[in-house]
């Protein structure tokens, strides 16, 4: 779109959020945002330009809160936001990767002034002025690539001594079912641990919770927030992460002819095959195929651990063209199951 309200040159694609998560001016609004100036860092340009840039170019950056109600800064991540901006292709069920539309390559010079031009302008304008320190100990943490709804969750917190002499690091990890919007839901584990660390050498502490642990507490998409605080007792250093996890959950099957015809019933069966070693009750599936069959709830009940569960429906198409069968699976424990397949509708 044409932006005459800006200086030449900002026109052409915009940012515009039409469910955003926090008011602008008093009101639940965001954009049009002009995406070059994201790019660039210039949030100074109309309109939540600074809302758009936080959520695909912003640093990490953790800070302690202090008994005086001060915050002193700990560290701050360079590559943690924006790696994978996607759309969805045109005519094809594929994403398309659009992120250098909205920064500089990762780590490029580039990149790193349209950072710190949008940090000039923010709340905290002084970021990176930060005291150098002497910190000899680096930490990271990571958890299980793939984890199903079901299966025990791991998560290592490892640490490397850099440092000539050996240390001793006191590690909290905790972790909370999480709505996607990254309000905090219920606990669901806390670990505190001690290690002593050679001088060069390096060692790990690793946390697991259980299905039975974090089963009744997720909400829904399964995401869990892990949050880390580590203290060396030598040196003070004080070091702050955290990580998302998103458990998976098993597909739906659905079952139909490649091909149908408009006018003609067909036959479509769903399947779930329950991966816990629990029953999920209040089991109901919800199928729907625009053009073939309008959103229909089918009532389950019961599904036993280990057990298959079986519906079918028979759709009429009533237009010809590519189609889309959508199914999906609630209950009281597994939430966000899904299942689709592509049939072809042909004319009578």
């Amino acid at each position: 779109m044409a932006r005459p309200d800006l200086p030449p040159g900002y026109g052409g694609w915009q940012v515009v959020d039409s469910t955003p998560q926090e008011t602008s001016e008093g009101v639940f609004q965001c954009g049009p945002c002009p995406v070059v100036a994201v790019k660039n860092g210039q949030v100074y340009l109309p309109y939540d330009t600074k809302f758009v840039f936080a959520e695909v170019n912003a640093d990490k950056v953790y800070w302690k809160e202090t008994e005086w109600g001060y915050y002193d800064y700990l560290r701050h991540e360079k590559r943690s936001i924006g790696f994978n901006i996607s759309t969805k292709q045109v005519g094809l069920n594929v994403r398309e990767d659009v992120t250098e539309n909205y920064k500089h390559q990762e780590g490029t010079d580039q990149e790193r002034a349209a950072v710190r031009a949008a940090v000039e302008h923010g709340s905290t304008p002084w970021t990176y002025e930060s005291i150098i320190t002497h910190e000899d100990v680096e930490f990271s943490i990571s958890a299980d690539e793939e984890v199903y709804v079901g299966q025990d969750v791991n998560v290592t917190l490892t640490i490397k001594n850099t440092g000539s002499e050996s240390r001793h690091v006191t590690a909290h990890l905790t972790a909370y079912a999480t709505y996607y919007t990254g309000v905090l839901g219920a606990e669901l584990g806390e670990l505190e641990q001690d290690v002593t660390i050679a001088a060069g050498g390096e060692d790990s502490v690793k946390m697991t919770f259980t299905p039975r642990e974090y089963l009744d507490k997720l909400v829904e998409q399964a995401m869990v927030k892990v949050f880390v605080l580590a203290h060396v007792d030598t040196t003070k250093q004080v070091w702050a992460g955290q990580d998302d996890i998103r458990l998976l959950s098993p597909d739906l099957v659905i079952t139909a002819p490649s091909e149908m015809t408009v006018g003609q019933q067909s036959v479509v069966r769903v399947e779930f095959t329950n991966p816990l070693d629990v029953k999920l009750t209040q089991a109901v599936f919800r199928i729907e195929g625009p053009g073939l069959q309008r959103p229909k709830a089918i009532y389950y009940g019961t599904i036993m651990p280990g057990k298959q569960a079986t519906v079918t429906e028979f759709m009429t198409p009533m237009r010809a063209g590519k189609k889309t069968i959508v199914a999906s699976l609630t209950s009281n424990k597994l939430q966000q199951v899904t299942g689709e397949k592509e049939v072809e509708v042909k004319r009578a």
